[in-house]
């Protein structure tokens, strides 16, 4: 059997031992890891999952939309994660895209008032207001 190679973890040391990390950190760091993966495979290759629900809408209508169907208040980069696996594009070459989701909710507040702020790059639709909310009662 080979030896096992000096970077990887030995059986009988807690993971992070060595560098005070408690097991708790590991899984958390872990848990990121793995949230950051799948939304680079999503961008990548899209899943059955993934829909072109918001082609042709601008930011701030693809925003809102996100917003709509969440129900509750949501980060600027998860607005923009959810956005992309939605069929969302961008436009422009824009390097900071929660900070370009949190201005396009800024001008929809300004204009329609169809948004909320209730933190620092956390937002929620306010369903009432919103013209993605209307349904047809006709029926």
């Amino acid at each position: 059997m080979p030896d096992r190679p000096q970077h990887l973890h030995h059986p009988d040391q807690p993971i992070g031992a060595a560098r005070g990390i408690t097991p708790d950190e590991v899984v958390a760091a872990l848990h990121r890891m793995r949230d950051e993966i799948d939304f680079l495979l999503a961008s990548l290759a899209p899943s059955a999952e993934a829909t072109n629900e918001l082609v042709g809408l601008n930011m701030g209508e693809a925003a809102l939309h996100i917003l709509v169907q969440s129900k509750k208040p949501m980060r600027a980069p998860d607005i923009w994660k959810r956005m992309i696996t939605r069929g969302y594009s961008s436009k422009k070459g824009d390097r900071s895209h929660a900070s370009a989701v949190s201005w396009a909710l800024s001008l929809r507040l300004k204009q329609y008032g169809d948004v909320e702020k209730v933190g620092r790059g956390v937002w929620r639709a306010r369903i009432s207001d919103s013209p993605l909310n209307e349904t047809d009662d006709a029926a």
